[in-house]
């Protein structure tokens, strides 16, 4: 087994919340916060250790808040997008997810003095398979715009009495029922080519994989887009599959760069596929008017394409997923999209696809308009750790050494945050390659990647939790790994690294692009030290993952 991470190329330049809504009043002023220089820190919310779990694929659960896993950008901040008039007009705020708002009105003083005047829940839209709502609404013009159930039905709500305007729900049939994301999604996207936004519409993807364009002030479907308001993704991925049982769907909503549409997918689990073969993840960009397809990027490249010779074979042909299943980020200003790219099937097994596998486990940019490449950067070479971003990419302007750079970091699972000057991909600070180990006594056979390294991002540092809550044995082996793609157990182990309780989640929690003021510029450290006792009665050890530059 030959495993690689870390390459540049460029062609051109659980406190879980309710299933629900709730509305607050603050007494005070309406204000709108100014802007500032600040030193700036990427702050990783939503991401804590729970209790080891049994099972072969256990998972550290979200606990909102009460871990922050930071790493540090040293560098102020001169401009910072943010949610604008109020607004939040993104699954993220804004299309850099920076998940931004400076309003002010709420602040320490007058907290406590907030009051319930509304509340809306989901309780009449089915049973789901959810614990919790994955949704972020969107709010334009007073109107909160979200989707919920099961069959991700899509609602407006008046933001200030919590009427419930509209709601849109299609009907999929045994489809739906086929639908690897049969949840109620992560939301929907906004859009208006007029200045007075009369024509506004609401884009949502359904668990069935339809791309469904509706009226914001109606609900009903937009007549002239697609059929009926509606666009078969199932249809135009460039490689044939079943309209009715294929798996592959979309979670997370599609995101809008001036008149295109631009949507991922989201397939079966890939940590234990039936089989070798799964419906590409390909992604694609419609016209915001009419539905037509615009473009297509091949995230497994086909024959005469850049990167199709990392699938070796005609593992190309069958290998499915390298999707895009998270949130996009946005630049409108460069028109560039930036895309969170999944591993191949599966997530870790890759004796049927030899190579790098491009686009595979990367950050790739893309100009919104046409689907041309700009710059990628693969993080890992034939990925078989589940080590794929599982977040969008935050961008944000900042200073280093003087100069002013558009960047974007990309936060992974490998709890590295990389980068990147987001015009040219080149990276912000020093990225090595390092040797990894090429074979494993458990798997002796596995073809791996062509470049047997790892990639090592300087700074910012790598960030880490404190204390894993009963999971001592896991952070005892995690400190004596020679390597990031090191089993955490030696030989006949069952553990694998993707499912690392230091790090996995890192990549898992609500990012946001917060700006803090402070001149640290020493490794981060974890910001936590629990002191409740493990299963067997001792306290847990901390373990600590540094990473300092030089």
């Amino acid at each position: 087994m030959r495993m690689g991470h870390g390459h540049y190329l460029g062609n051109r330049r659980d406190g879980y919340p309710a299933a629900g809504a709730s509305c607050v009043r603050a007494s005070g002023r309406d204000t709108m916060g100014g802007s500032r220089r600040h030193d700036v820190k990427f702050l990783v919310a939503d991401v804590a250790p729970a209790p080891c779990q049994s099972g072969t694929d256990m998972r550290l659960k979200l606990s909102t808040l009460s871990v922050c896993l930071m790493s540090a950008l040293a560098g102020p901040v001169v401009a910072q997008q943010g949610a604008t008039s109020g607004e939040w007009r993104s699954y993220s705020g804004d299309l850099g997810s920076t998940k931004y708002s400076p309003l002010d009105q709420i602040d320490r003083d007058n907290v406590q003095d907030l009051e319930i005047v509304w509340r809306w829940k989901t309780d009449n839209f089915g049973a789901s398979v959810e614990r919790y709502s994955r949704v972020t609404p969107i709010m334009v013009n007073g109107v909160l715009y979200a989707t919920a159930g099961r069959r991700r039905a899509t609602v407006a709500i008046d933001a200030v009495t919590g009427e419930t305007l509209w709601m849109h729900r299609m009907d999929e049939g045994v489809r739906g029922d086929y639908a690897p994301r049969r949840s109620s999604g992560r939301g929907v996207a906004y859009w208006s080519g007029r200045p007075d936004e009369s024509d506004a519409q609401i884009f949502m993807i359904t668990p069935g994989y339809h791309l469904v364009a509706l009226d914001a002030a109606t609900g009903r479907p937009v007549p002239n887009f697609g059929q009926d308001g509606v666009v078969d993704l199932k249809l135009g991925l460039d490689r044939p599959v079943d309209l009715i049982e294929a798996v592959i769907g979309s979670s997370s909503p599609p995101v809008v760069v001036g008149d295109v549409v631009i949507v991922g997918a989201a397939l079966e689990v890939g940590s234990s596929p039936p089989t070798k073969e799964n419906a590409p993840g390909h992604v694609r960009g419609y016209d915001a008017r009419t539905g037509e397809r615009l473009w297509i990027f091949h995230t497994i490249p086909q024959p005469g394409e850049f990167g199709h010779e990392t699938w070796e074979g005609d593992s190309w042909s069958y290998t499915g997923n390298v999707a895009v299943w998270p949130p996009f980020s946005a630049d409108a200003e460069l028109g560039y999209v930036y895309l969170p790219v999944e591993a191949g099937t599966g997530d870790y097994y890759g004796g049927h696809r030899p190579g790098d596998n491009l686009f595979s486990q990367s950050l790739v940019a893309l100009d919104a308009r046409t689907g041309e490449r700009i710059w990628h950067f693969q993080m890992v070479h034939h990925g078989i750790w589940d080590y794929d971003p599982a977040s969008p990419p935050i961008l944000a302007d900042i200073v280093v050494d003087g100069r002013l750079i558009k960047a974007v970091a990309q936060v992974t699972k490998q709890a590295f945050t990389y980068v990147f000057d987001r015009v040219t991909g080149e990276p912000v600070w020093p990225i090595e390659e390092r040797p990894v180990g090429e074979s494993d006594p458990t798997v002796p056979d596995q073809a791996g990647a062509v470049r047997s390294t790892g990639c090592v991002a300087r700074r910012p540092h790598r960030f880490h939790a404190r204390d894993q809550g009963g999971c001592d044995r896991f952070a005892r082996a995690a400190s004596d790994r020679p390597d990031l793609h090191s089993p955490l157990f030696g030989r006949g182990a069952g553990r694998h690294p993707g499912n690392d309780p230091v790090a996995w989640h890192a990549g898992r929690g609500q990012l946001a692009g917060c700006i803090v003021r402070s001149g640290d510029r020493g490794p981060v450290r974890g910001l936590c030290d629990r002191t409740e006792p493990s299963n067997d009665g001792e306290r847990s050890r901390s373990l600590q993952h540094e990473l300092h530059p030089g």
